[in-house]
């Protein structure tokens, strides 16, 4: 039975150490249950900030705790068909995390084999899967141009399906009401998620080259109040985005040749507040990475940028442009190490409503990380 290793998104500037294991603890009759997890130790420092040496970036560094704990669990039905589940958790790891336990990915499904496999849940959005996850290469910065696209990689109160046919591979979910909890294009986070509709097909060519699109629909209804969390009656005015809606498409290719790997993705959204505001954004990114074996080592580097334009943005503006190279060595087969620099040069939004200065980044980043996996 294949073990499942989860990554947790740790600040930029880190030095971590990282514990993870899995462990099958049970196994008999067809049905097997596995626990996962790992505990990370961070320390990392900020640098300057790209706006004046405004503060705000952490230029002093930091020491956190972080862990992860999952159960997985699978139950053979017949030669066919089989019924899973996967349960996994952010933990609090110091005093001043408090009593958090938060979800990453919590779902329940069934494999029919030929036929497809179909999860119900929290987990990865298609959009994330065929488009995003092939450039996702780095430790520490990862996904930075697709910042307030689409919303969480994990996205809750999901039906997804998932197929192969021939060379394709094929994947479609609709997404009940929710509430994200982050800024999706230009809605506020306090707008609750109606529905959405995701689709994405990936085909493998003969030559190790796979291209890649997907299009989601994501509707808005109703708002939440910020004190007590009740949703509040759809109206035209609650936050001037009740009958908003946000349109997300991307395209990608990855291509594999021996030691050589090669991948790129754009992904973009098309924002309509509503009839209140009637206000329009429209966000463009790219993001190329390229990577090559060498013996224990892995070389790699990336260039990622977001365009921003709409008819509430003065004048269009890139804030997100970053270079980012780096190094991993293998220690053993269950032990790894990064070395990783990030460069930051994207344009400053005067009201500061998004770029590096409210992301937090720096104009130049180094992270060292270890990674140990049992």
């Amino acid at each position: 039975m294949k073990k499942i290793f989860l990554a947790l998104a740790v600040p930029a500037m880190s030095v971590m150490l990282s514990t993870a294991n899995a462990s099958e603890i049970y196994k008999a009759d067809g049905t097997s249950l596995d626990i996962h997890g790992y505990l990370q130790s961070v320390l990392y420092h900020g640098g300057q900030s790209t706006y004046k040496k405004v503060d705000g970036i952490n230029s002093t560094g930091n020491l956190s705790m972080y862990s992860h704990f999952g159960i997985f669990g699978e139950t053979r039905v017949n030669d066919k068909v089989s019924v899973f589940s996967d349960s996994n958790w952010n933990v609090a790891s110091q005093t001043s995390d408090g009593s958090r336990f938060y979800p990453l990915r919590i779902y329940l499904g069934a494999d029919f084999g030929d036929n497809g496999v179909v999860t119900v849940g929290q987990l990865y959005n298609p959009i994330y899967t065929a488009i995003v996850r092939p450039t996702d290469l780095f430790d520490q910065w990862p996904k930075e141009a697709q910042l307030n696209i689409l919303g969480h990689s994990n996205q809750s109160s999901q039906i997804d399906y998932a197929t192969k046919v021939g060379r394709f591979d094929l994947e479609t979910s609709v997404q009940f009401r929710n509430k994200d909890g982050v800024n999706i294009g230009g809605i506020q986070k306090g707008t609750v998620l109606d529905n959405a509709y995701t689709g994405a097909l990936v085909y493998h060519t003969r030559i190790g080259l796979n291209l890649r699109a997907a299009y989601a629909r994501q509707n808005f209804g109703s708002t939440v109040n910020k004190q007590t969390g009740a949703v509040i009656p759809t109206t035209a005015t609650t936050l001037g985005m009740s009958d908003g809606k946000v349109d997300t498409y991307g395209l990608g290719a990855n291509y594999s040749h021996r030691k050589l790997y090669l991948a790129f993705a754009y992904l973009g959204s098309t924002t309509d507040t509503g009839q209140a505001t009637k206000n329009k954004l429209h966000i463009n990114s790219y993001d190329l990475v390229g990577s090559y074996n060498l013996d224990q080592y892995q070389l790699y580097t990336g260039y990622a940028i977001q365009h921003r334009n709409g008819n509430e943005i003065p004048k269009a503006y890139t804030p997100i442009r970053c270079f980012k190279v780096g190094v991993k060595y293998a220690i053993t087969s269950n032990s790894m190490a990064w070395l990783e620099y990030s460069g930051n040069h994207g344009d400053v939004d005067q009201n500061h409503a998004f770029d590096d200065y409210t992301m937090g980044y720096g104009k130049n980043e180094v992270s060292l990380s270890a990674k140990y996996v049992l």
